[in-house]
């Protein structure tokens, strides 16, 4: 008994294969591209000064911590 193929021509999508796979090629270099020609400027030292988030008013002097020697058991 031999399967008979129901696909129409226009279903048939090995046809557009190659299209597919060049539009996708295409997309993707374009993308590679892009990305290595991105530029990214150094922001000015001023501005990244005033983002500063940190508000220490006075710096506290830590004690030293005295570690008890080991007994032996």
């Amino acid at each position: 008994m031999a399967l008979e193929i129901k696909k129409t021509a226009q279903a048939d999508l090995d046809k557009k294969e190659v299209f597919f796979f060049s539009i996708s090629l295409f997309i993707t270099l374009s993308l590679i591209l892009f990305a290595f020609e991105w530029k990214q400027y150094d922001k000015p030292i001023v501005e990244l000064i005033s983002r500063s988030t940190n508000t220490f008013e006075e710096v506290m002097d830590v004690p030293a911590t005295e570690i008890p020697p080991h007994q032996k058991l």
